[in-house]
């Protein structure tokens, strides 16, 4: 397990909190001083922390650079950075390459001008962060957000909140396509952004034809809200609350007593709703950090069982998927929306996102199933390889029973499943695992499988002697644990199917320029396959369902390939 990792944030008003009002106007350089000898400490304490915040610093270019600079040569596993309250105009342009495992940057209320190709070149600049995923930026207008979005496609979450999972391709003519209806509503920025709500407001209403009709209009919608409704429910009714009003007003139909009713009633349920999205959210940054540490310290049970969360909750969105239309999803963007989904509050997703890649690139050293959860949001493994290890699992179990009912042919079924359930509990003997390699697989691949169950075996032998002695005449024994011989079996597998999905792999790469694992419509004569993977027209397939569609294609070419290095080797050796 890897060591504790605290998170650290440098406080402005921790910083000054024994200063005098009147020394904020001190020189900018003390400032910087200040932080970077608070970076110092906090090196000399933690040097593998990972969040480092500067929040209201107001750090100028160059004070920032000499912060990122230190940052830079010292915390090399940094993955969250708050620059929010400062005075940054731009971001060095080998921001990336300084920070390469960074996951989320919060950029707020600084002085970047998008003016003259601006937006452009910090989003170029940002491309150059390989894993990041949450970015939080002050925009003017919904065209900068598009054209951000278009250039950052890794990005899962912008401002807080989690973006669909959608092509960003130009969408064909779909076919009555729609996302499937239990989504979160946290998915689209118009259900969650109070702005947005009050200023934009697509559904037209019907004029009303007096002020008796502009009354009961938003009087009904004000009543509804009295009562306990989901925030996005209460935010469309207050939506049409303000919508009723300004009709009313505009009219001129209304008198002064209704509309000192209407703003009082505005004002109570706009501080209830105040208090319902206080009650979701942080109270300040101290809870937020709190909370997010709570969640990014995993073990490898609750890896394993969020995992196989991940898994059934993308089966069921590939069924309502495939019933509405709607395009597919990775496993790596899936997990965005599990996490959505399962937690709720925007700004702690991109820390369980970050958690969970972290802990699954830790114990995929050692366990399996972490190992293919890795290669599957790399988009190194297709999602078919699930089948086949739930498959190669069944028939170990069954291959065992059947080694226990020879064995033994006068025990019946409850004791056979006793001895299997033991073995998958305990040790299993040299023999039975022998005898299950045998007929579990190929000669050639039998051969190799037997050379490294033996090898781990003798060192867990090793091992146990050196825990304690041997009793005397007892003989040498390579029985080994049943998880270990799990996880060598479940490697070879693994390692197999990487090898015959490589060359596939860097031809699908090509075509995937963003590395999102997810490509277009190819402009080439395979109509047929491309309407078979992408039905509706969202000019989006993933990784796994090209592969799955290409697997017999792909085992051709590899033994070809096979076949003719070995006749290369064999020419070789005869002219030699």
């Amino acid at each position: 397990m890897e060591s504790q990792e605290t998170e650290f944030s440098i406080d402005s008003s921790a910083l000054y909190a024994n200063e005098d009002n009147s020394s904020t106007t001190s020189s900018g350089n003390s400032t910087a001083v200040t932080a970077l000898e608070e970076l110092q400490e906090l090196f000399t304490t933690d040097p593998n922390t990972e969040r480092v915040s500067f929040r209201g610093r107001k750090f100028s270019q160059t004070e920032a650079e000499a912060a990122l600079t230190f940052v830079q040569t010292h915390f090399p596993r940094l993955r969250h950075l708050d620059l929010r309250d400062n005075d940054l105009y731009e971001l060095p342009r080998d921001f990336g390459a300084r920070l390469p495992k960074l996951v989320a940057l919060n950029l707020l209320n600084n002085n970047f001008r998008f003016r003259n190709g601006a937006l452009r070149t910090l989003a170029e600049t940002l491309q150059g962060c390989p894993c990041l995923k949450s970015l939080s930026l002050s925009l003017s207008s919904p065209a900068e957000e598009q054209m951000l979005l278009a250039m950052l496609p890794r990005l899962r979450i912008l401002n807080g909140t989690p973006l669909p999972s959608t092509s960003s391709a130009p969408q064909r003519s779909t076919k009555n396509s729609i996302r499937p209806k239990d989504l979160p509503a946290s998915i689209s920025d118009d259900r969650t952004d109070w702005c947005k709500l009050l200023k934009l407001n697509r559904s037209q209403v019907s004029n009303s034809e007096g002020s008796t009709v502009c009354s009961e209009t938003a009087s009904s919608a004000v009543s509804t809200l009295s009562t306990a409704v989901p925030t996005e429910a209460f935010l469309q009714q207050l939506k049409a609350v303000v919508k009723a009003f300004h009709e009313c007003d505009s009219l001129g139909k209304t008198n002064n007593n209704s509309k000192v009713k209407l703003f009082s009633q505005l004002d109570r349920h706009v501080e209830l709703l105040a208090q319902q999205l206080k009650r979701q959210e942080p109270d300040d940054g101290k809870t937020e950090l709190s909370e997010a540490m709570l969640q990014t310290r995993w073990s490898l049970l609750e890896l394993l069982d969020l995992i196989h969360c991940v898994y059934a909750s993308k089966v069921k969105y590939d069924d309502r998927a495939i019933t509405a239309g709607a395009p597919r999803e990775t496993i790596e963007q899936h997990l965005y929306t599990y996490l959505n989904t399962r937690f709720g509050l925007p700004k702690l997703i991109v820390d369980y996102a970050s958690a969970v890649w972290k802990a699954a690139e830790h114990f995929a050293r050692r366990e399996n199933d972490a190992a293919v959860f890795v290669a599957l949001l790399r988009n190194r493994l297709d999602e078919g390889f699930l089948d086949i290890k739930r498959k190669l699992q069944s028939a170990i179990v069954e291959l065992l029973r059947a080694f226990f009912t020879a064995r033994h042919p006068k025990k019946q079924g409850k004791a056979i499943a006793a001895l299997v359930q033991n073995r998958m509990d305990d040790l299993l003997q040299e023999e039975e695992w022998r005898n299950l390699l045998t007929y579990l697989y190929e000669p050639q691949d039998s051969a190799t499988l037997l050379r490294l169950v033996q090898q781990k075996a003798e060192k867990y032998q090793t091992l146990q002697l050196q825990r304690q002695k041997p009793q005397p005449n007892e003989k040498p024994s390579l029985a080994l644990p049943f998880t270990d011989f799990e996880q060598v079996l479940y490697g070879y597998q693994l390692q197999g199917r990487l090898d015959l999905l490589d060359n596939f792999r860097r031809a699908f790469e090509e075509l995937d320029t963003d590395r999102v694992g997810v490509i277009g419509r190819p402009e080439c004569a395979v109509t047929k396959l491309v309407e078979t993977l992408d039905p509706f027209n969202h000019d989006v397939i993933t990784f796994s369902d090209a592969a799955n569609a290409l697997l017999p294609d792909i085992r051709r070419a590899n033994t070809k390939t096979d076949s003719t290095t070995t006749s290369q080797s064999k020419i070789k050796k005869i002219t030699s």
